[in-house]
């Protein structure tokens, strides 16, 4: 996790001297919005939320575009969303990757701590049915099994 902005998000305070803070368009996204803008307006900076933008390809307009000035953002997605080669996989290595990665009118800033990752589950009993203890192990059941997941999954 990180956040993304244009220029730097804090300098100047944002369009007309406010800060806009923007989200993508799902609840834990905008969730970190708020969380964003709280921390701005404890710093008692002046700060507007824009929520539920869309998609990568709107919020990253949005941010070279200047309509808004920070947005929460995951590194690993937005550095494959720059360099969909990338080989990047440790935290670390997908930050540093990313501030090369991305365009000279937008930066990262630092990199939260904090680890959000997509992971496949399935039921106990499916697991015992199975006998998956692993993706490999999940590999060959894959046609009898049905993915409930976010409609970006494929692509992304």
């Amino acid at each position: 996790m990180a956040g993304c902005g244009s220029g730097n998000p804090l300098a100047d305070g944002g369009a007309a001297g406010t800060t806009v803070v923007g989200s993508a368009n799902f609840a834990e996204s905008e969730l970190l919005m708020e969380i964003y803008a709280a921390a701005l307006r404890k710093a008692a900076l002046p700060v507007q939320t824009r929520p539920r933008l869309g998609p990568r390809e709107i919020t990253n307009r949005a941010l070279a575009d200047a309509s808004i000035t920070v947005m929460p953002e995951y590194s690993g997605n937005l550095l494959h969303f720059f360099d969909p080669a990338s080989t990047a996989t440790t935290a670390d290595d997908v930050y540093a990757a990313l501030r090369t990665a991305l365009p000279p009118s937008l930066q990262v800033l630092q990199q939260s701590t904090a680890e959000d990752s997509d992971v496949l589950v399935v039921t106990q009993q499916t697991s015992a049915r199975l006998g998956l203890t692993s993706m490999a192990a999940l590999a060959p059941h894959c046609p009898q099994l049905t993915l409930g997941a976010a409609g970006e999954w494929p692509a992304r």
